[in-house]
């Protein structure tokens, strides 16, 4: 496809994920290149990745007139919604672990290409149970309450004020002790090769342990 080109700054499955959401719909799509045709039966526009957080979008100007304008707006809506506040009472609440889990800033939602973050919320008796991640390390800043962190065989106390890395595929779990809500941030980096990748299970939601949560 030759003619129009812009750059936005967006990863490709991000601008290509907000374009659908806009109407476009998917004329062709690989994780390397996708052409997609406008709404209402519009021009087709090729997306393909410029670097890993930016998208290159060419169209054929002679396809419809003003074609460049209607790509570039609908285009440029993925890099605004990368620069967008996200609300934790937006996001809905990850329980399956255990605790208030609310992952908020991350590829599907602002096209982080690096990292995700997020909060856990910890009520008096909660733990966010056993697991670690083969590719990530994870940040803990707790900014308010305490909470123990039983990495493997050692348990660290942290309070509110500090932080904590937890190191790549060291199995831990996070439990509140104390006698009021723990909340923590939250941040792990780098991404996994895959989001179903980047956790692994070592035991239940009530502590039991997971047939398939070894790292053999």
């Amino acid at each position: 496809m030759s003619g129009g080109e812009a750059v936005v700054g967006a990863p490709l499955a991000f601008t290509r994920a907000v374009l659908c959401e806009q109407g476009a719909e998917p004329v062709e799509d690989t994780p390397d290149r996708a052409v997609l045709r406008l709404p209402g039966g519009g021009p087709e526009c090729e997306l393909t990745a410029a670097a890993a957080d930016r998208t290159r979008v060419r169209w054929d100007p002679a396809a419809d007139g003003g074609a460049g304008e209607k790509i570039a707006a609908l285009a440029a809506g993925a890099e605004q919604r990368r620069r967008r506040p996200v609300s934790a009472a937006a996001v809905p609440a990850n329980r399956r672990r255990g605790g208030d889990v609310r992952t908020m800033l991350a590829p599907p939602a602002v096209g982080a290409t690096s990292g995700f973050s997020g909060t856990a919320r910890l009520a008096p008796g909660e733990r966010i149970t056993e697991h670690y991640h083969p590719f990530s390390e994870e940040f803990v800043h707790v900014v308010a309450g305490r909470v123990d962190v039983e990495m493997e065989e050692e348990r660290v106390r942290v309070d509110a004020g500090e932080g904590l890395l937890i190191p790549r595929e060291v199995r831990h779990r996070m439990v509140n002790d104390g006698d009021e809500e723990a909340a923590v941030v939250f941040f792990l980096s780098p991404l996994a090769p895959r989001p179903d990748l980047g956790h692994v299970d070592t035991e239940g939601p009530e502590g039991a342990a997971e047939p398939d949560g070894g790292r053999g």
